[in-house]
């Protein structure tokens, strides 16, 4: 049946791609490319060389979204771009100086890439080196890295390409803003009255936000604020400007359905350095700011939750790791997260707005007992709780509750 979605130009299933993907590379022969096997809990191509050892993966879930989208003439030379041309990193930095460029990231993809490391290397003492990508943390969420863009890839330069080259991050990031700076000719465009974006649409706008001079020339209503809802996406716009943060916030809704999507926080200019922006309480879009930002937070734990369970999984660990689900009130606009504490599971919580207390019935959690405010529950709990600075951060929890601790948290912050 792919082969007739195929003719017709349709879109396949992520397992039928896998496997059009899967006979792509082994058709063509690539030396990098051996042994290829399909991983479904990672949706990637997995390589290994001759012994078993692993050698590399090829992560599926971009390419798949813009096969998807391109029409079928497009089609195998996407595949092409995306998993033959590879361009192999220069030998030097002398060799590669000029194509170093500083590259915004979502914090969870280093993340990310650490924790498949660790999956990867569990029980052996073979090290994953490519996982450890030094970056620094921009705003909480996103992390500025560095990249080596060549014109058939952009290949991301890990700490043992650094140590080749006999240099550091932080030697090299200032030469990365200033190549980017090559590469930002042009101011940005206006949106609209204060409201302005990055136009190259060359997978570097959203790290433009680095490009501090075409930033400082928008003409603004206060402190810049800035959205990078994916990485050919920058938005502007002013602290004080409600009409222009309302119009970003459209415009990133829209982006936010193409492929590659970044998770959404509002980042402020606080002199020099971004940071994430604490929305006054009283400013007229805070229930707007804090509800994509929330729902960011929740793609952000539900990404990490599928790589701490396959770790604990393998590590054979019998855990739960609870999900940072997303609820509103009817009589509220902003909406609030709420985590699970199940009684007899021992359970990874997230740091949620609200807690919600569950019994078990034959180890079968059943009806809930109380729902209350993390803070208060922190309060109440907190020597039972273990705190794990991962990212996002979690809580360890195993022993549920007493009647009488759950009567004091229900003094402190009950929701009803």
């Amino acid at each position: 049946m792919n082969w007739f979605k195929d003719l017709l130009g349709l879109k396949p299933s992520p397992e039928e791609f896998a496997k059009t993907v899967l006979k792509f590379i082994t058709a063509s022969g690539h030396p990098e490319l051996t042994n290829p096997r399909y991983d479904a809990e990672q949706f990637a191509i997995v390589c290994s060389n001759s012994a078993g050892e692993f050698t590399g993966a090829l992560y599926l879930a971009n390419a798949y979204d813009e096969y998807c989208r391109v029409p079928k003439a497009m089609r195998t030379q996407l595949l092409t771009d995306f998993f033959l041309n590879r361009s192999e990193m220069p030998e030097t930095l002398n060799d590669s100086i000029v194509n170093i460029i500083a590259r915004l990231q979502p914090r969870i993809f280093f993340e990310g890439m650490k924790l498949r490391g660790a999956i990867r290397t569990l029980n052996s003492d073979e090290k994953d080196e490519a996982s450890n990508m030094p970056h620094r943390i921009v705003g909480e969420h996103f992390g500025l890295t560095l990249v080596h863009d060549s014109p058939s890839q952009v290949s991301y330069i890990s700490a043992a390409t650094l140590e080749k080259w006999g240099t550091t991050f932080e030697e090299l990031l200032p030469r990365a803003v200033t190549n980017l700076t090559r590469l930002t000719p042009e101011p940005f465009q206006p949106l609209n009255d204060g409201v302005y974006y990055s136009h190259y649409a060359d997978t570097h706008d959203c790290s433009r936000l680095f490009v501090m001079h075409r930033v400082q020339a928008c003409r603004l209503k206060g402190r810049p604020v800035a959205f990078t809802p994916n990485r050919d996406t920058l938005v502007l716009t002013g602290e004080n400007d409600v009409e222009g943060l309302a119009l970003s916030l459209k415009f990133v809704q829209e982006v936010l359905k193409e492929p590659r999507p970044m998770p959404v926080f509002a980042l402020i200019l606080d002199g020099e350095e971004w940071q994430l922006w604490d929305v006054p309480a009283d400013h007229p879009c805070k229930d707007d700011l804090s509800n994509q930002m929330l729902i960011s937070m929740a793609d952000i734990y539900g990404e990490q939750k599928a790589l701490l369970e396959k770790k604990f999984e393998k590590e054979g660990h019998d855990v739960f790791v609870a999900s940072l689900t997303i609820l509103s009130d009817e009589k509220v606009k902003r909406y609030f997260s709420m985590g699970v504490w199940s009684e007899g599971v021992p359970t990874y919580l997230p740091i949620s707005d609200k807690v919600a207390f569950v019994a078990s019935v034959k180890g079968t959690p059943e009806n809930v007992l109380l729902t209350a405010t993390f803070a208060s529950v922190l309060s109440v709990m907190g020597d039972e709780m273990t705190f794990h600075d991962m990212y996002p951060p979690r809580y360890f929890v195993e022993k549920f509750p007493t009647a009488e601790q759950l009567e004091r948290i229900r003094a402190l912050g009950e929701v009803k």
